[in-house]
C-alpha cells in the first residue's frame, strides 16, 4: 500500500472538486477496512455544508449517512469536530469526547442524526473547509476500537498534506514556473533555478525538501512506507508547498508555492486577547496546531521544521500567554479539551 499516492492525488490539479475527490478516494482505497472509502469536502463556516463528495466500494446508504452527519454537526462545535487529525480516529470516540468537554449529549451535537461506525481522517482548517476521508466499518464498532492494522499514524501524515492541498486549491489555479505564488523553481536534483522573496535566504531548506520528496517518490518500494512518507513534509519552513510541474518541452521542475497556514482568531479570555497580539506569525502557527492536540513531532512535519524549533516557538508563545501547560493553554484560549 502506497500512502504517497494519496499525497500525489491531493496535489494534482483537477478543475472540479468532484474529480479531485475521485482521485483522492481512488488512491486511498487500498487502505479501506472492508467498507470502502468516502471523501467529503466540507465548508465549515458559518455552518457545516458538504460541497462535494466521492466514494468507492461502499453502499449508497453509507454515503448518505456520512454526508448527513457532516451537514448536521452543530456549528458551535464544528471547529473542534472538523479539526485536523494526527491519525485515523474512531469518529464515535471523537464525538463522545467532545460531548463530555461541552457537557452535552452526543446526539445533540449532530442534531439527532446517528453517526455510522466509521474511522475518519481530517485535513484542512475547520474555520474554513475540511477534507474528511472516511473509512466505514462493515460491522458495528465500539468507540474505543482503534483503526485496524498499523496504518493510522502513517495516514495521519497524509492528512497534513490533504490540508496543504486544500489550501492550495483555494489560493490559485495550476502551478506554473512564472506565476506570483511560485517563489522558487528547482530541478529534481535540488538545484535552485529561480528564487524570490523569503526563498532567497532559505534556498538551502528548499533544496533539502526537494531532495527528501524525491527520495520519498523514488525509494518507496525500497524502504518502509512510513519512512518514505516521513521524508516528504507537508510544508517547508512553514511557508511553501513543493509541487511538481512539467513544462511543454517535457522538462520536470519542482515549485515552491506560497502556502502558509491561516489560523483563525482563537477565542480567548479577555486578558489573553492582548497577549495573542504579541505572538509572531510563526508562534501563532505552532499554537494553533498545538491546540488541535498535535504532538511536537507532528507539528514539525506539518510545518517542515525541526522538532526543537517547534518546541522553542511553543515555549515562547506560552511564556507570552503566561501558561505552563497545554491544558492551561486550551483553557486560556477557550478551546474545548477534546
Amino acid at each position: 500500500m502506497d500512502p504517497l499516492r494519496i499525497v500525489e492525488a491531493a496535489y494534482r490539479w483537477e478543475s472540479s472538486e468532484d474529480a479531485w475527490l475521485d482521485g483522492v478516494v481512488a488512491a486511498a482505497t487500498p487502505f479501506a477496512v472492508g467498507g470502502g472509502v468516502v471523501a467529503c469536502l466540507v465548508q465549515c463556516s458559518p455552518a457545516p455544508q458538504v460541497l462535494a463528495h466521492a466514494a468507492e466500494g461502499t453502499s449508497a446508504e453509507n454515503v448518505d449517512a456520512i454526508v448527513r452527519v457532516c451537514n448536521a454537526v452543530d456549528p458551535a462545535i464544528a471547529p473542534t469536530f472538523f479539526a485536523p487529525t494526527e491519525f485515523v480516529g474512531n469518529a464515535a470516540w471523537r464525538l463522545e469526547r467532545l460531548a463530555r468537554a461541552v457537557s452535552r449529549p452526543t446526539t445533540e451535537l449532530t442534531q439527532g442524526v446517528p453517526l455510522p461506525p466509521v474511522w475518519a481522517l481530517i485535513g484542512g482548517a475547520p474555520h474554513e473547509a475540511a477534507l474528511v476521508l472516511v473509512f466505514p466499518s462493515v460491522n458495528g464498532v465500539a468507540p474505543d476500537v482503534p483503526f485496524p492494522g498499523d496504518h493510522s499514524h502513517m495516514l495521519g501524515m497524509v492528512a497534513a498534506h490533504l490540508g496543504a492541498a486544500l489550501r492550495l486549491r483555494s489560493l490559485a489555479p495550476p502551478a506554473r514556473t512564472d506565476d506570483e505564488e511560485t517563489e522558487a523553481v528547482l530541478s529534481p536534483d535540488g538545484k535552485v533555478l529561480h528564487a524570490t522573496g523569503d526563498a532567497v535566504e532559505l534556498r538551502s531548506s528548499l533544496t533539502e525538501a526537494v531532495l527528501r520528496s524525491e527520495r520519498a517518490r523514488s525509494h518507496l518500494r525500497k524502504v518502509d512506507a512510513t519512512e518514505a512518507t516521513e521524508l516528504w513534509s507537508a510544508l517547508v519552513e512553514g511557508k511553501w508547498s513543493v509541487l511538481e510541474a512539467t513544462e511543454r518541452d517535457g522538462k520536470r521542475f519542482l515549485l515552491a508555492r506560497k502556502n502558509t497556514l491561516r489560523p483563525p482568531t482563537l477565542p480567548a479570555e479577555p486578558a489573553a486577547r492582548r497577549d495573542l497580539i504579541d505572538l509572531t506569525k510563526e508562534e501563532s502557527d505552532v499554537v494553533w496546531l498545538a491546540v488541535q492536540g498535535h504532538s511536537h513531532k507532528y507539528i514539525a512535519y506539518e510545518l517542515g521544521l525541526s522538532a526543537p524549533t517547534v518546541a522553542r516557538r511553543l515555549r515562547a508563545a506560552m511564556d507570552k500567554l503566561r501558561v505552563g501547560s497545554r491544558r492551561e493553554l486550551l483553557r486560556k484560549l477557550g478551546v474545548p479539551d477534546a
